[in-house]
């Protein structure tokens, strides 16, 4: 006969209990973040390229949703841009040709301003 006691079966049922809960976390969490990205991803979309924040924009840059307007990602990003050779109008203008953002946004000083903070504040030193 098999003998468990009650504690034993507790304590198995709580560490069970807690790794699925760290299993299912990480994809609750991804899922929230595709899901963000996606509503910045949808190409055309008037009412999403309106609401583009400066932020938002440095986001896209950072995370590569602009590599296919010419605009490097991740450490690649930030070597160009602390390097000179990329600026928020770069960005901005990969933005527009994305049909993320409206084509004044190039013209907005504050916009461009705002865009060159957060790229960098976004990238490392």
């Amino acid at each position: 006969m098999l003998h468990i006691s009650t504690s034993s079966f507790l304590t198995s049922g709580l560490v069970i209990a807690a790794l699925s809960a760290f299993a299912i976390a990480p994809v609750q969490a991804q899922t929230r973040v595709d899901y963000q990205l996606s509503m910045l991803n949808v190409p055309g979309s008037s009412m999403v390229s309106s609401q583009l924040s400066p932020a938002d924009v440095a986001s896209l840059a950072y995370q590569g949703l602009l590599k296919d307007q010419g605009i490097p990602s991740y450490a690649a990003l930030s070597n160009a841009y602390s390097g000179g050779s990329l600026t928020a109008k770069d960005v901005i203008n990969a933005a527009i040709a994305a049909q993320r953002i409206s084509s004044s946004a190039v013209q907005d000083s504050a916009f461009v301003s705002a865009v060159d903070s957060h790229l960098g504040h976004l990238l490392p030193d």
